[in-house]
């Protein structure tokens, strides 16, 4: 009787041990692609700003008064490995202070891998 509350005891121990280490091994299995995001979040956003700065340069070139009132939004470019460069033209702001865009008040900038203007289209 003794021998079997042992063995019955060891068996409780290491099923709590084994049920305790488990939501730690999937906490730590989780972090690395936690982490991998991060990384992968942190390297863009400069070469996400230097497509920002060409595609302003260009707008400036095609559509001078455009420059300073637009918004622009940076996306990579998957099939050529360049940038895909949006430019919504603020036209007014509401009472919130949001800005408000035209129809068809947009361009867009193609940038290819090697940081040039490949193309320059208007909205339509």
């Amino acid at each position: 009787m003794g021998r079997l509350r042992c063995v019955l005891v060891l068996f409780c121990l290491l099923a709590g041990c084994d049920k305790q280490a488990a939501p730690e091994a999937k906490a730590k299995d989780a972090a690395p692609p936690a982490a991998k995001a991060e990384k992968k979040k942190a390297a863009p956003p400069a070469a996400e700003a230097a497509a920002i700065e060409i595609a302003k340069k260009a707008v400036a070139a095609n559509d001078p008064a455009w420059a300073d009132k637009a918004v622009y939004e940076a996306k990579r470019d998957a099939e050529g490995g360049g940038w895909w460069v949006t430019v919504w033209r603020i036209a007014a702001y509401d009472k919130d202070g949001k800005p408000l865009f035209t129809p068809g008040g947009h361009r867009g900038v193609r940038i290819d891998k090697d940081g040039k203007v490949a193309a320059y289209m208007r909205g339509e």
